[in-house]
């Protein structure tokens, strides 16, 4: 009984304590990029067109793929920016927005946008591609501390229980 009383009361502290501050989870995002990619086409002889990548100096192209990126990011709950990635090594930069609300996760506004690293000086043939999220799935899979330590309470709650229910029964019967 006095364990069961220790296990209430802790049940009880953990749900009256107030919300983390900021709650680590580990995001995974999939989806499909839609966008444009623009290679440079014109030469060196006029590096400022090269560098603005206007059509002028560079042939568009539709751009679409598919994503797939993991990551452990601090939420808050509602908005939180997010960026990941790099926009100059192939892999790209991501950003956008997960929403946390309640213990679900969603996402909007992501983006996606690769340079290559000879962009910087508009040589010919260098790429650029930006691109938006148009299909996004989320999932993410662990839980708060505090959900963590009550499932805890519970099944050293159910433990005692059954071990002292198997003393009980255990112990000999005495007649008088």
């Amino acid at each position: 009984m006095r364990v069961a009383g220790l296990c209430l009361a802790a049940v009880a502290a953990f749900s009256a304590a107030p919300a983390l501050a900021a709650t680590t989870i580990n995001v995974s995002l999939s989806g499909t990029l839609q966008g444009t990619q623009n290679t440079v086409v014109c030469g060196q002889s006029s590096p400022s067109s090269c560098f603005s990548l206007y059509p002028s100096g560079s042939s568009t192209s539709p751009f679409s793929s598919p994503f797939s990126l993991s990551f452990v990011q601090a939420l808050e709950e509602g908005d939180n920016p997010f960026s990941w990635g790099n926009a100059y090594t192939p892999e790209g930069l991501y950003s956008g927005i997960l929403t946390y609300s309640g213990g679900t996760l969603t996402a909007k506004d992501i983006s996606f946008s690769s340079l290559d690293p000879s962009c910087r000086t508009g040589q010919v043939g260098c790429r650029t591609t930006f691109a938006s999220a148009t299909a996004v799935t989320v999932a993410s899979g662990v839980p708060e501390p505090k959900a963590w330590a009550l499932m805890l309470l519970g099944f050293l709650a159910v433990g005692s229980a059954a071990r002292r229910q198997m003393r009980a029964a255990a112990r000999p019967a005495y007649v008088a």
